[in-house]
């Protein structure tokens, strides 16, 4: 379970990172120019979305039992509104053409949305919802993880073993000459 839970969170981390260097859609202006839209700077809320997710499978390292349960269920959240909101911006692009179309033609708003003639979707988004799922499902597989054991130290406190007469003994060989480090 523990290999199906990071080998599905790093690869839904892979996808999400190609993702995000693809073009999602391209404006194309009436003016003949056109503002290429790539993952990365298509919505800012769905890549906080996605660290928000990040973070849940962090903690996986250092937590344990019904915390752990919490943070899997954040994980399969993030996961699902990340896919989710892949699909609530494509369904409205321009929006997120807008900062490009401002810094092409100077004009910014409404009147830089208008400039828009028509908007090409090239479909490298469907890797971004393929990512979330994929994050979605290694939260799942978290979840139910169970526990390591405990992994003591060299610097873990000890139960001392032996009893009262055993360190008695060590002091009275001390006094008759033998040094009781010695093995």
């Amino acid at each position: 379970m523990r290999r199906l839970h990071h080998s599905l969170a790093v690869l839904g981390i892979a996808v999400a990172a190609f993702s995000s260097a693809m073009t999602w859609w391209v404006a194309n202006l009436s003016s003949g120019q056109s503002v290429e839209v790539g993952g990365a700077t298509s919505s800012a809320l769905l890549w906080s979305v996605g660290a928000v997710g990040l973070a849940a499978y962090g903690l996986h390292f250092t937590i344990r039992r019904a915390a752990r349960r919490v943070t899997g269920a954040l994980q399969v959240l993030s996961g699902g509104a990340f896919a989710g909101l892949v699909f609530a911006i494509a369904a409205e692009p321009l929006p997120s053409a807008l900062e490009g179309i401002t810094s092409l033609t100077g004009i910014a708003g409404k009147n830089a949305l208008a400039l828009v003639d028509s908007v090409t979707i090239t479909g490298w988004h469907f890797s971004a919802v393929v990512a979330g799922i994929l994050f979605a499902a290694a939260g799942l597989a978290g979840m139910w993880m169970p526990d390591r054991a405990i992994a003591h130290d060299r610097f873990s406190r000890k139960v001392a073993s032996g009893s009262v007469e055993d360190s008695v003994s060590a002091w009275d060989s001390l006094s008759d000459g033998t040094d009781p480090t010695q093995r």
